[in-house]
């Protein structure tokens, strides 16, 4: 049970510009390339617009 609390028993290489070890809940998966990226190799989008009820 202790080992659900501690993410940083599994990593991953993410390689990239720079290579980059980090666990999968810090991750993000490109679609477009089918490939884990780090937080420093996404941009981010808006993919849908919401209007607020006035």
């Amino acid at each position: 049970m202790a080992s659900l609390l501690q993410p940083n028993r599994v990593v991953y290489l993410v390689r990239g510009e720079k290579n980059i070890i980090a666990p999968l809940s810090q991750l993000y998966f490109c679609r477009y390339c089918s490939e884990l990226r780090s937080l420093e190799c996404v941009s981010h989008e808006v993919r849908r617009w919401f209007c607020l009820p006035s």
